[in-house]
């Protein structure tokens, strides 16, 4: 392998490119632009509009409550509406992705307002939506708790009476001696942050159409960046082997990563319903369902202490990270982990004490996001630094310098970063292409001498682990198959969301190793047809 893999290196370095590098239109830009791109709601106008089931969801009105029963009216029962509960699912009522605490649709109680308790489905679109405004569904309210920091604290009050605690998941990391660390501090700094939840606002929201098999399988049309992941959910939903399962992810309107969490189980709810019924069902959520029903960015309070000697150099870090990981635990475990590896920022620090607390509470869960986990961390990272760099007399920027990464640091886990660690040169060209030393100095002068108007300059570095962490390994997949006229084409299962990999890069990198052109190149991806190649997120 190794001799192989010098000779491609000796071959590429000696070789002028043939297509990467060189002006390459992306294969998906004239659909698009032509609006003839097919996403999931289309599918359904071109090939199955007025022969398809269209489902709504039933959503909770209480943040806690027990499920006493849940019923069709009898004059929505004659116009041929149908209604589907947890007690309907042929297979297991489980979705969770981390822990096996999330059910597909409630069962035994709501936890969150806006849990979905039921489906109800009817060829008429709006006898549907009306279906969903006078199902008959009771109630026993429950106390609920929406503060994380109270949640933590009551053992009488259990989102989840299984889990004997409303504390899904712990953290930790441990290097030096904090204590130690921080008698020899000069300066010591002191903050709680508090971050909230965020939302996706996809264009596109969140859609399946599922389209019942011959041989009693399905195949679901649905928006989700991990068709494999989609595959698995459904056929563990219905009790179904993998192989009568098959998901196809069409062109995506944006997804953020909030379409890998609720993209496999709104592709789920259709599938069942089209499984039940042995008709085609269209699952569209609206606006407001989105908001209310899919992940969120964590919501965080983030507890930092830390400190600094009198050259400037970090002592010692204790951060505490609380996460309202909402409902159900979904990703929360694992974006929890990577706020907890990441609490040092790019920086040296030989003492350090972190703990996260992933916490359940009555409201919508947390989710994959842009960053997953990174982004709050590091937020709370430089607002230290930069009170730090204040405290010490020091410019913000060489406060950084002084103790940023290099090769042969550590991280607080006690990784060792043996190669590739250019963030302190770039923090440089950074810094000296904008002009830092002396557009601050002219920004304080200017500051001087306005009070109504005041300006300002920041810097901030921040440093993300690629992949998707401990959740998972990380591989890829593809293979290419030759045809008969010399045409080509590949297979992998990584899915088109805006970033051009298999429409694109893929393309490029066939055509340069085979010698064949774009035109003569075809790529089937975004879907369980293809390889298993992993969730289409991290970046």
């Amino acid at each position: 392998m190794g001799d192989a893999t010098s000779l491609l290196e000796k071959w590429l370095s000696a070789s002028e490119f043939l297509v990467i590098g060189k002006k390459v239109s992306r294969v998906d830009s004239l659909e698009k632009a032509l609006g003839k791109a097919l996403f999931t709601e289309d599918y359904y106008i071109d090939y199955f509009l007025g022969n398809a089931l269209y489902v709504k969801q039933v959503l909770s009105t209480h943040p806690h409550a027990r499920l006493k029963s849940i019923s069709l009216p009898e004059h929505l029962r004659s116009k041929d509406v149908k209604l589907f509960t947890a007690r309907d699912i042929p297979g297991e009522n489980q979705v969770g992705y981390a822990l096996p605490d999330q059910p597909l649709l409630a069962e035994g109680k709501v936890r969150y307002h806006g849990e979905v308790v039921a489906l109800v489905a009817s060829m008429d679109m709006d006898e549907a939506l009306r279906a969903v405004e006078e199902i008959r569904v009771e109630y026993e309210p429950l106390p609920y708790i929406l503060d994380p920091l109270e949640a933590m604290n009551r053992n009488d009050i259990l989102i989840h009476e299984e889990a004997g605690s409303n504390i899904a998941f712990k953290t930790r990391v441990r290097r030096g001696d904090v204590e130690e660390g921080f008698s020899r501090a000069h300066v010591i700094v002191e903050n709680e942050y508090r971050l909230h939840h965020q939302e996706h606002a996809y264009l596109e929201t969140e859609a399946a159409l599922a389209i019942p098999g011959i041989e009693g399988g399905v195949t679901i049309i649905g928006g989700l960046q991990y068709p494999h992941l989609g595959q698995r959910i459904v056929a563990r939903v219905l009790g179904l082997p993998l192989s009568k399962v098959k998901i196809v992810a069409p062109y995506i309107g944006g997804g953020f990563g909030g379409k890998d969490d609720e993209g496999p189980l709104t592709c789920a709810k259709a599938a069942l319903v089209a499984y039940l019924t042995g008709k085609p069902a269209l699952l569209i959520y609206s606006r407001e369902e989105s908001i209310k029903v899919h992940p969120k960015r964590e919501a965080a309070i983030i507890r930092y202490k830390s400190g600094a000697d009198a050259d400037g150099r970090l002592t010692a870090i204790d951060v505490t990270i609380i996460h309202d990981t909402g409902a159900y635990a979904n990703r929360g475990p694992f974006i929890l982990w990577r706020a907890t590896m990441h609490a040092s920022g790019p920086y040296v620090v030989p003492n350090a004490r972190v703990d996260g607390y992933a916490v359940y509470t009555n409201k919508v869960y947390q989710g994959s996001f842009r960053g997953f986990g990174n982004l709050s961390i590091q937020f709370a990272v430089e607002r230290q630094m930069d009170q730090l760099a204040e405290r010490l007399g020091l410019d913000p920027v060489e406060f950084r310098l002084r103790n940023i990464v290099r090769e042969g640091s550590y991280t607080i886990t006690g990784q060792l970063l043996d190669h590739s660690v250019g963030v302190a040169d770039a923090l440089v060209k950074v810094a000296n292409a904008c002009r830092w030393r002396e557009r601050r100095r002219e920004i304080e002068e200017f500051n001087k001498h306005s009070e109504r108007i005041k300006k300002g300059i920041g810097v901030a570095v921040a440093w993300h682990g690629i992949s998707t962490s401990r959740g998972v390994p990380d591989w890829s997949n593809a293979y290419v198959k030759i045809e008969q006229d010399g045409s080509v084409t590949l297979y992998t299962g990584i899915v088109e969301i805006g970033q051009g990999s298999p429409s694109s890069a893929h393309v490029q990198i066939v055509c340069e190793l085979l010698g064949v052109t774009p035109d003569r190149v075809r790529v089937v991806y975004g879907t369980t047809d293809a390889p298993d190649a992993g969730a289409t997120a991290c970046s």
